[in-house]
């Protein structure tokens, strides 16, 4: 086995007239990625943790996915930990200044065949309000964005930053 390789994709999106609680729903409903993701024939919640009454806005569980081609020929399962927060809003009209909702994934070491380590993060914010304005850094040089996204976008909809690392031996 030669030295590991990690691989790391960034990518940020505007996607106008999605909600992102709506999407967020999507993304931590595990259990229906084979219905809808491409090279994914199995997902399961396997193990849902407690609820810690400190994090009220924080649930966490264990997932099984198998992903591949020509299953089981070129296929890999194996076993994540997922962490789901979702904002907490003192009110409707303020909201407090954690404006994301977050799922964060990490392998469990050991279960996969074809990876050492993969983890992603998905942060999906609100557009401000026109009234807000908006004030995009696009510093980091691995962003993508759709065609046509401006910096000022505003309104109805969400930005998504995602970013996922593989490290592999």
């Amino acid at each position: 086995a030669g030295s590991p390789v990690t691989k790391r994709h960034v990518e940020q999106r505007i996607l106008r007239h999605i909600p992102p609680h709506h999407l967020f729903q999507i993304v931590a409903h595990v259990n229906a990625y084979q219905d809808f993701l491409p090279l994914c024939s199995h997902s399961q919640i396997t193990h849902q943790y407690p609820s810690q009454k400190d994090h009220p806005q924080t649930s966490e569980f264990r997932a099984t996915l198998t992903v591949g081609f020509l299953p089981p020929l070129l296929s890999d399962t194996y076993e994540s930990h997922v962490t789901l927060t979702t904002p907490h809003h003192s009110s409707v009209s303020q909201p407090t200044p954690h404006q994301d909702w977050i799922i964060h994934t990490q392998s469990i070491p050991g279960t996969s065949k074809l990876f050492d380590s993969l983890s992603s993060t998905w942060k999906i914010a609100a557009l401000p309000s026109e009234e807000e304005g908006s004030n995009h850094n696009h510093s980091n040089s691995h962003t993508a964005t759709t065609p046509n996204d401006d910096d000022d976008a505003t309104g109805d909809g969400c930005r998504v930053d995602f970013e996922v690392t593989l490290t592999a031996s």
